[in-house]
């Protein structure tokens, strides 16, 4: 039932876990997806793990550098039609993007400003503005934000 749901987070969640995965004798292509994959976006979601942002730096890097050997060696195998051995492109595009974003950030970054990633994901900002808006029905409006902001900050 893994990958059934696109919009589901704990299918997302077991797509990018070895322990979902059936240890069987074609599984290493996945196992090694996920490997790059984890590389990618651990500045994200692990970036409490790393000491500096360098490390999380050269992890992407590694990411990005396994996938490009991955590609360059299925087009040496199989010339123009590469691309039916490997990830779909969409996928490929996505990882690529997360580790140009990732050096964009890095390189651009105020060298005085914390580099906390997870406080950008989805759930973190999804969590904030549900709690401003829980105030209002509909479509917010800017006075709505900080007027939920404003309830929000005498509550706590």
């Amino acid at each position: 039932m893994i990958g059934t749901q696109r919009q589901s987070d704990k299918q997302a969640a077991q797509v990018l876990n070895p322990a979902h995965i059936l240890r069987e004798w074609d599984a290493f292509g996945i196992l090694f997806f996920q490997y790059i994959e984890s590389l990618a976006i651990s500045p994200w979601l692990c970036d409490r793990l790393y000491d500096n942002l360098e490390d999380s730096f050269f992890n992407v890097m590694t990411a990005y550098y396994f996938l490009q050997l991955n590609i360059m060696n299925l087009q040496k195998d199989y010339g123009d039609e590469w691309f039916r051995h490997t990830l779909p492109r969409v996928t490929l595009q996505n990882t690529f993007a997360d580790c140009g974003h990732f050096v964009a950030r890095a390189l651009y970054y105020p060298s005085d400003v914390p580099f906390m990633l997870r406080k950008q994901l989805e759930w973190t900002c999804e969590t904030h503005f549900s709690d401003v808006k829980k105030y209002f029905r509909g479509m917010p409006k800017y006075k709505d934000m900080i007027i939920g902001e404003t309830c929000n900050r005498h509550q706590s």
